[in-house]
């Protein structure tokens, strides 16, 4: 499983320092003939460091990439606009900020000079990052109070900024004022610790992190900060906003205490618009923090695999939820407050809130200790039967391995439509898709029992993608036993990722979404210089081909039986080399998809490859920055050698130029994938 994206922002204190010229003149205003200047500097400092639920010390992303700022007179209503974006002067341009935007914490201090205002009567506002300029509509503090910032999926992309200017002091000649811009955003980071967990002895407790979301965020938020945003009612809510899938957090086990994710500037952030719900009446401390008053609340949810070991063996696994009501007050507030770093640590104790804390056993709530300690919700639910998880990721290409199960006679069907691309071995030659009791061969190992899958390739074709909007096919299995409860199991095939666009787009190069571990291998074939000609196909090795799939064919068979392990590896994946899976092949030879190893200018291409930060379904780091590469070229003349990236020479790079004589070195492989290649992969013999 990748995952899918990591955003990182950073919280901002700007002071705004307003230097009026009319001091002489204690009662001057508009009304008076004499011209009134403000000078308004801006400056970004470091924002403070404070405890949970507080502003945290992040300076990354610390930008005001748009600034609009906004006089109003003592009767509220306009007098002047003034909207500068970045790199340009104002609007109107006979204003200008100095340095220009954008501004950010290597870049300390901005000017602006604003005439005719006079700041004993005047209210200056700042807005920034809307992105343009305030529409004209706005021509009152009030309409000003009402304008919004949304995201229909309740995930921002961007924090907007509010401030409004205060006179502090006054000193000579000036009146100093001061503004704190504020981002309309709370910030969420999760921090598992699990260094307290214990188990009996010969037993071991796993908990595997698989995501965090907010749970029932808005869709939008009030920009200004002039308004008391409290809500008991909110019915744009969603049941999810932000999250972000964690499989790359280490497995908590009460055999190695450690901490994973975490607060610090790599931390993976969540973000939603405030959400007010206010306190609990004085009378009705709640211990338990429900939030059956308050309905519309936000909170944070924590979801992870949990696995209870008898020596080596499973003896139960299921899905634990940890829930969290984000607030100032563990039993009495709910709110959740913009320009606000909710820095929260799931301390894990015992059995892993299996037995501690407030538990959900058969439907009813559980403390093990005070109720006024109890912070995290969790609900558990766990089998001795059915599959270990509840959600398994596949690669695009061909792929066959064991799923664990729990128990024996496990019933398996789908839960609504049926597909074709999933395949378990059963008794005989046959693979049979997972409908109803398949007498599916259970494999002992280790104690635990298996099933042997396969995945079929998806053909995927740009032209005709059934569902252009996700990256994933996925179907839902359902397994039960007897006549007790159903597990509901999501299986995923991905999309290859779109690493260069073609015309005709069939011509489209992809390249295999994930990264085996421990797929380094050995290209073969030390100083041969590949002349010979394969029989079966008729061709020769071309070191100069445009893509890789001749050369891979080459490699992979030259000599009538695999070769080369390098080639072997992208040749499995097309579902062309089923070597090693038991007998009764699960695909034809027309389901074969062209996965092969790319050739140099193909790998030069996903080294180049630069994925959509803003998508989390786009960003991808396609290669390990730290390994090496095969491709499947290699340059003619001795001595015979192999094109290779060299991780070394960091990306971008015009072409792969570095080999090797030495082909028995072990790299690693990414295999590519054409559309158009389909109908040779399924020519093959």
């Amino acid at each position: 499983m990748t995952s899918l994206i990591n955003k990182i922002l950073g919280w901002m204190a700007l002071g705004v320092f307003i230097l009026p010229s009319c001091v002489e003149e204690p009662d001057c205003s508009l009304q008076n003939d004499k011209t009134v200047d403000v000078r308004l500097t801006i400056t970004l400092p470091k924002a403070d460091t404070q405890s949970i639920i507080t502003k945290a010390n992040r300076t990354d992303f610390n930008t005001v990439n748009d600034l609009n700022v906004l006089v109003f007179n003592t009767s509220g209503n306009l007098l002047k606009i003034v909207y500068f974006n970045s790199g340009n002067l104002g609007n109107p341009p006979e204003y200008s900020i100095s340095p220009a935007l954008p501004l950010n914490n290597s870049q300390l201090t901005s000017e602006i000079t604003l005439n005719d205002l006079d700041p004993a009567y005047d209210k200056i506002f700042l807005v920034g990052n809307y992105g343009s300029q305030i529409p004209a509509s706005v021509t009152t503090i009030t309409q000003l109070n009402t304008l919004t910032q949304s995201a229909p999926n309740g995930i921002p992309t961007s924090a907007m900024l509010f401030a409004e200017a205060t006179q502090t002091s006054t000193s000579g000649f000036y009146t100093y004022m001061s503004a704190s811009l504020k981002r309309t955003l709370a910030m969420v980071t999760v921090a598992i610790d699990g260094t307290s967990l214990t188990a009996p002895s010969g037993k071991e407790i796993r908990i595997i992190p698989k995501t965090i979301k907010l749970k029932n965020v808005p869709t939008s938020g009030i920009i200004s900060t002039s308004v008391n945003n409290i809500s008991n009612v909110n019915a744009t809510n969603v049941a999810t906003g932000d999250q972000a899938i964690v499989s790359s957090w280490a497995t908590l086990t009460s055999s190695n205490h450690i901490t994973v994710g975490g607060h610090e500037e790599t931390a993976i952030p969540l973000f939603q618009f405030e959400n007010k719900q206010g306190n609990k009446p004085v009378d009705q401390s709640e211990t338990l923090k429900s939030t059956s008053d308050k309905p519309y609340s936000s909170y944070l949810e924590v979801e992870a695999f949990y696995q209870y070991y008898d020596g080596s063996v499973i003896n139960k696994s299921g899905t634990i939820i940890y829930r969290f009501c984000l607030g100032s007050d563990v039993t009495k507030n709910f709110d959740v407050v913009r320009n606000t770093h909710y820095r929260v640590t799931l301390t894990l104790s015992g059995w892993g809130g299996a037995l501690e804390d407030g538990h959900i056993s058969s439907g009813n709530l559980v403390i093990d200790g005070p109720a006024v300690d109890v912070s995290w919700r969790v609900d558990l639910s766990l089998r001795d039967w059915g599959f270990l998880q509840d959600e398994y990721n596949f690669d695009a290409h061909a792929s066959t391995g064991y799923v664990q199960v729990l128990g024996n006679g496990n019933n398996i069907d789908f839960v609504s439509q049926s597909v074709d691309w999933i395949k378990f071995k059963a008794n005989g030659p046959n693979w049979n898709p997972p409908t109803g009791n398949a007498n599916f061969i259970e494999y002992p190992i280790s104690g635990n029992l298996y099933y042997m899958y396969y995945i079929l390739p998806w053909k995927y074709d740009p032209d005709n993608d059934p569902n252009p909007s996700l990256p994933y096919r996925e179907a839902q299995l359902k397994v039960w036993k007897g006549s007790g409860p159903t597990q509901v199991v999501t299986v995923r095939q991905w999309k290859p990722i779109l690493i260069k666009a073609e015309s005709p787009s069939s011509n489209n190069l992809y390249m295999e979404r994930f990264e085996e571990d421990g797929n380094s291998l050995a290209w073969d074939f030390n100083g041969d210089p590949l002349t010979t000609t394969r029989s079966t196909l008729s061709f020769n090795f071309n070191g100069s081909e445009v893509n890789g799939w001749n050369n891979t064919l080459y490699l992979n068979n030259k000599s009538g039986t695999p070769n080369s392990p390098a080639a072997r590896l992208c040749m499995k994946k097309a579902g062309y080399d089923l070597t090693g899976v038991p007998t009764g092949a699960p695909l034809t030879n027309q389901q074969r998809a062209a996965f092969y190893m790319p050739s140099a200018s193909e790998l030069t291409n996903i080294i180049n490859y630069v994925g959509d930060y803003t998508d989390p379904y786009q960003y991808h780091d396609p290669i390990h920055t730290d390994k090496d590469y095969w491709s499947s070229s290699a340059p003619g003349g001795a001595p015979y050698g192999t094109y290779f990236w060299n991780h070394i020479n960091v990306g971008p790079i015009s072409n792969i130029t570095t080999t090797t004589t030495d082909r028995n070195l072990l790299k690693n492989v990414r295999c590519v994938y054409r559309y158009s290649l389909n109908t040779s992969a399924a020519a093959l013999p």
